[in-house]
């Protein structure tokens, strides 16, 4: 009788783990994530105040200023925001300009801190940001970016 449970038990295991392995094989990815690992990685850079790395990984100097900025006004925000998986909520390519708008699946503080928006410029194969928003950093809004907004049609 026990011999039978065992068998039983270890066909579910083995069931369960081909049927994960099919669904992972034919579920899409979604273009934007490698801009959302990128942004998350900056944003580590910037909570480690490592302003050399900031540098090299951005074109100009208003990332780096958004990032500091964030720091000082909100260090658990920029933590929360550095250790997150973000989800791309949209994207949108335009030459060698990527704009995404990001979330988070934490959210505290701010109304709107699980939204984060990145812009990324695409040149010889290196992706660099040229800017950062999000409405919970006050007092410094990049004139280069302003958050993706977007509706959603009534379903009929």
């Amino acid at each position: 009788m026990t011999h039978a449970w065992v068998r039983w038990l270890v066909g579910l295991v083995v069931l369960s783990v081909l049927g994960i392995a099919a669904l992972q094989l034919y579920s899409t990815r979604s273009p934007w994530q490698p801009y959302a690992a990128a942004a998350r990685q900056y944003l580590e850079l910037g909570l480690d105040a490592d302003s050399s790395a900031l540098a090299a990984q951005s074109v100009g100097p208003e990332p780096s200023a958004w990032v500091m900025a964030a720091r000082r006004q909100d260090p658990a925000l920029l933590r929360r925001w550095s250790g997150t998986s973000f989800r791309v909520r949209a994207g949108n390519r335009s030459g060698d300009t990527v704009l995404v708008s990001l979330e988070s699946r934490t959210a505290s503080g701010c109304p709107q801190s699980n939204r984060l928006t990145a812009g990324f410029l695409e040149q010889a194969g290196r992706r660099r940001l040229f800017a950062l928003d999000s409405r919970c950093v006050k007092g410094f809004a990049s004139a280069e970016i302003a958050p993706i907004e977007f509706e959603l049609a009534p379903s009929r």
